[in-house]
């Protein structure tokens, strides 16, 4: 399939989401289908590769404190394209399980979350490994689909 079918076919999905760094198998549910339609890994992303987005799924690493800075600038760069002005940012920050990991407040605090005023915006608590907190993060994704 081409780059242009596969947007074809992303469009007409319906809803989609820009996944970055999330390429993992997501539980059943009504988001299913929509995080499905579209996959995009941070740097790889080419203009005919995707429909516009209605979100931005960013995973943080929440051990790695010496790459939340590089996270930041690559967040702004990303929520500065003009594709993505209409999107909403949902964020994981994964790896809570682990001792000495960053808050989710430590998190939103260097990713500078509160001075986002043009996307909705929501960061949730998550591991990966046992699949907690995906699903309050993807059902928070869904509410915003409905407001729209």
């Amino acid at each position: 399939m081409s780059a242009s079918q596969a947007s074809a076919a992303a469009v007409a999905a319906g809803p989609r989401a820009w996944l970055g760094g999330l390429g993992c198998g997501l539980p059943a549910g009504p988001w299913k289908r929509a995080a499905q339609s579209y996959y995009c890994w941070a740097g790889q992303c080419r203009e005919d590769y995707h429909p516009l987005p209605v979100f931005v799924i960013v995973v943080v690493d929440s051990t790695d404190r010496e790459r939340i800075s590089v996270t930041r600038e690559e967040l702004y760069k990303m929520l500065a394209h003009e594709d993505l002005r209409k999107a909403g940012l949902l964020i994981f920050a994964n790896k809570q399980d682990v001792k000495e990991c960053m808050t989710v407040a430590e998190i939103s605090q260097f990713l500078k979350l509160t001075s986002i005023k043009d996307h909705q915006w929501h960061i949730q608590a998550c591991c990966a490994l046992t699949g907690e907190g995906l699903c309050q993060g993807l059902e928070w994704m869904m509410s915003r689909l409905k407001i729209r």
